[in-house]
């Protein structure tokens, strides 16, 4: 899975996301989107006043938060949706060649025309294109 993030554009994160990447970085905070996106956490100040924290990222990653400009914070995580959606198209464009259209698109749950729209480079990573452009 870490190899497959480094592929990750992280241009296409939502802000919030950003600087939780920029400081401690891509597959930490996956791991932290994944446990608790979709919620509010407060970030500690110290690490010794860290209590969920240390059960979500390694400490080493904790200390880093505290470290920051991010101490203190109420950050509003999103769901890690964002990053599942580019982890996905990426697995999808491998299989350009390899596969059908049709057979690609059940294996993911996707349209044909989600999958044409990936494999050409025309998808923005919204997982439901705009019918009406």
């Amino acid at each position: 899975m870490r190899n497959e993030l480094e592929s990750v554009n992280a241009d296409m994160l939502p802000p919030q996301v950003r600087r939780l990447v920029k400081v401690i970085g891509l597959p930490d905070t996956l791991t932290l989107l994944k446990q608790r996106g979709g919620t509010r956490l407060t970030l500690p100040v110290r690490p010794e006043l860290a209590v969920e924290l240390p059960k979500l990222i390694p400490a080493d990653s904790v200390r880093k938060i505290c470290n920051s400009e991010l101490a203190g914070q109420r950050l509003d995580l999103p769901k890690s949706d964002k990053i599942m959606v580019q982890l996905r198209n990426q697995a999808i464009l491998a299989e350009k060649g390899k596969s059908t259209k049709r057979e690609t698109a059940q294996r993911y749950g996707l349209t044909t025309r989600m999958i044409k729209l990936i494999w050409n480079g025309e998808s923005d990573d919204n997982p439901t294109p705009d019918m009406f452009s």
